[in-house]
Formats: structure tokens, sequence, C-alpha cells
């Protein structure tokens, strides 16, 4: 569907109509308990909840910039991410300075998680698939052929560097697509509709919630005959992520919307920005006073079975499951990030204990320097192997040396080692991350039990 056919729908016509006569009023007032600090947070309006955004987004040191959680620190932010992406994308196109920027942008968000390895493993010609993608998704039309692909990549962390190197994209993320889905219930319930239009049936994904988490937000906004379907990764993603951009960008520039405070943030493309961290805000969690009804009864989980990010169920899931591989033989498997350490499909976890002994023993050996898998069960343990992953580990832990094929995967995506192209031999290599690990003496020892709590606690907020 073009730009055009879908904003001069009627219904969707009418919803712009309401949206942009309530951005500055009490109809879209929200409050909700803050799951990590136990503090209320409320807005009275979708620009009271822009006022108070707060995004907590780790360091980034490649572009020399503090930590910030405010609007205008992640605005600054996010400007710098988008200059190094559209650099990266300029004649001629830079894989490696693409697949850099757009990690960046990962960090960002929060979203390395299910992500980091796909860029690593996709850099040769990553830059012209951005391209690619940029250009479908400028063309505004959900029925371009480059968006209907199946192999499509689009999901919560990568619809975070399309709207950094497209026009007017939003960001359609778990806590937007919640937080538009329960506007769109408020539209519906005003105009006494007995269940959604068609064309303004977001679809919702369930939030990432920390291990054992005994209230898990609630992203779902269904209510009674009100249903929205689940988000699905690649074309779906794509489709929706355009229309609530079409929509939010109509809001904006509607008449009703002349005289709301989101006129005076800046140009048309930060009025957007601001409406979507609006959205953002309020998106964190539906429970608490979203709605007088009362929510759509879930379906039961399939016990036992990790949930993935970019599949969500019906119901908000337990522990979040990544989808992962091993870079050698593409072997998949899933991950999970607690307290005590890293999990890997139900069946085998490393102790942040172990993974530290196994980091420090690398630490020593190699400091700043490349270091292989070096995991053969057989060499490892008849003492033939090379140093590398696999024999520190059994060095450190007398467990199986192969298991760190997936370890080495999961480190990678949480940037605690770095991958060392060209490598120096055979194989894959990988240097550690000093500057996140506080690596700068010969003495200092490997901890990652703040970085993985901080991972923790970003997937809170989020």
């Amino acid at each position: 569907m073009k730009k055009n056919v879908y904003l001069q729908t009627p219904v969707v016509m009418q919803f712009i109509d309401w949206l942009s006569a309530n951005l500055d009023n009490g109809t879209l007032a929200h409050s909700y308990t803050n799951r990590r600090t136990g503090n209320t947070w409320s807005c009275s309006s979708l620009h009271d909840a822009y006022v108070q955004y707060h995004w907590p987004h780790s360091e980034l040191p490649r572009l020399s910039r503090p930590k910030g959680s405010t609007f205008a620190a992640n605005a600054a932010t996010l400007n710098a991410l988008r200059q190094n992406l559209q650099q990266a994308l300029y004649p001629p196109p830079n894989d490696a300075a693409a697949c850099t920027a757009a990690m960046d942008v990962m960090t960002w968000g929060g979203v390395r998680a299910g992500n980091a390895r796909w860029l690593n493993a996709n850099e040769l010609d990553l830059a012209n698939l951005l391209i690619d993608i940029r250009d479908a998704l400028n063309a505004n039309d959900t029925g371009h052929p480059r968006l209907r692909d199946s192999d499509l990549r689009f999901n919560a962390g990568m619809t975070k560097v399309y709207s950094l190197i497209c026009d007017s994209l939003a960001i359609y993320d778990s806590r937007v697509a919640a937080a538009l889905g329960w506007i769109v219930v408020k539209f519906c319930q005003a105009m006494e509709l007995p269940q959604i239009p068609m064309e303004l049936r977001f679809p919702w994904a369930p939030a990432k919630t920390a291990p054992g988490h005994p209230n898990p937000k609630q992203r779902n906004p269904s209510v009674a005959a009100l249903v929205f379907p689940a988000l699905k990764a690649g074309p779906l993603h794509a489709e929706w992520n355009l229309k609530a951009s079409w929509l939010l960008e109509a809001a904006l520039t509607s008449p009703n919307a002349q005289t709301s405070q989101f006129k005076q943030v800046g140009s048309q493309t930060e009025q957007l920005r601001a409406l979507e961290a609006a959205l953002f805000m309020i998106g964190y969690d539906l429970a608490g006073g979203s709605t007088s009804s009362t929510a759509a009864s879930p379906s039961p989980a399939v016990p036992n079975q990790p949930t993935t990010a970019v599949s969500p169920v019906t119901e908000e899931p337990g522990p979040v499951w990544y989808d992962c591989y091993t870079l050698g033989k593409r072997v998949s498997f899933h991950y999970r990030i607690t307290a005590n350490g890293i999990e890997i499909d139900n069946d085998k976890a490393f102790d942040i204990g172990d993974i530290n002994a196994m980091l420090n023993s690398l630490w020593n050996h190699f400091g700043y320097n490349p270091f292989p898998l070096a995991n053969s069960a057989t060499k490892v343990r008849n003492g033939t192997a090379p140093m590398g992953m696999g024999t520190a580990y059994f060095q450190a832990t007398d467990r199986n040396p192969p298991e760190t094929s997936k370890l080495a995967a999961v480190l990678e995506e949480l940037d605690i080692i770095i991958p060392f192209n060209p490598a120096p031999a055979k194989g894959m290599h990988w240097t550690l991350n000093t500057h996140l690990l506080g690596l700068n003496q010969p003495q200092d020892q490997v901890n990652i039990s703040s970085i993985l709590g901080e991972f923790l606690a970003l997937a809170d907020e989020d």
C-alpha cells in the first residue's frame, strides 16, 4: 500500500484528526510503576510524556560522548550516530564503517543481543544492503519487492538503524508499538467501534523481562474484542513501521496540531522524534490505568521453550531468549543473560566466575593481541592445541572445550570480545574489549559482573 492511499483511508483520516486534537490534553494521560525503581511514573498528556523522556543509554566510546538519559542528550547522540551511518553509506559505501556505526546504534538502544552477531557475519556488502532497504523504505510503499522479501532483516534493532538513514521514519519497537495500540484502543472506545479497523491493527511485541521477574511489563494493548496481532520480524515489521511513521507524521502536520507544544520542538524531523519519544515512555507498561476494561486473556505459553525477542507469543513471557548462531558452523541456539551468568538453551550455563577466569587467562597470555578459538576437544585435552579461548576455558573449568563456540558468539554480541579481521592465522580471532572491561594495566583483572548487570538493567528499562 502506498503512503497516500493509506492516509486517505477514511478511518485513518478520522484517527489522525482525533490524535492530532489530543496531543496536549489529558485524553492520553497515563501512569505506571517503573519495574526497576518501584517509583510511579505519570504523564498528563502525550507532550508531557515527551518532556519526561528517559533512556539511560550505554556509553559510546567511539563517539566520545558520556552517558545521558534526557531527550536532549539522546538526540545529540542519535545525531552523531546518524552522521556516522550516512557517511558510511555515502559513495563509495564503506562496509566496515557501516557495521561499526550500526553496532553503535545497537549499543545505544540496548539491542546488541540478537543483532551484533548478524551485523558482524554480514559485514561484507552491509553498506549496499542498508542502502537498498533505505531506498525501499523511502519509496513509501509497503508493497515494494525489497520489503516483501522473506529474508528481510527488520526487527527492534534494525528499526533504530533504518530510522537514522531514512526520511521521516520513526522507531517502531515494542514500547512504541504498545503505546500506539493503546491510543488506538482509546480512539475505538471514543468512537464506539466494536473492533479495531484493519488499517489500525498495529502489531505488538512483548517486553524484554529479567529472569524470574514476578511482575512483567504489559505491552499487549488488546482490550476485550479490540485485539491486536503479534509482531513478527521481517516484512510485517517493515509494513507497520511505515504505516506508523506515516500516521504520526500526518498527525503532527494536521491543522489540529498547529497549536500543539510539539510544534515548538524544532524541525519536522525533530517533532516526529519527540512524538516517538512520548510513545516510548507511555509504552513501557500499559498496566496501571491504561483502560477501564479488562485486557484480552493471554494464551498459555508453551513450557520449556525459549521465546525470542522477535517472535513473541501472545502473552508477556518470562526471561527473554535471544537467537544466535556460531559463526564457524552456523549452529543455531538461544541464550539469555541472568544475574549468575549466561544460559544456553535451558541445558547449559556459564557461570560469571568461570567466564572471568577464562577471560583473565586470555588477558594474561595475549594482552591486547588477538586470540583464536582453539577449542578442539581432542587437541585441547592432549595438550597439542594452541592457547586460545577453548584452551583457556578448559584450564579454568575442566569443562568441554567445544562449548566455547557458543560462548564466544554470546560474548561477541555483548561486545566483551571483538572480532579481529583480517585474522593473523587460520580460523576466527578476537581481542578483548579492554575499554569495556576496564583493562589498562597487565595486573588488572576481568570481571564481567557489572556488564551483565547493566545489560539486565537496560532490559528492565526496555
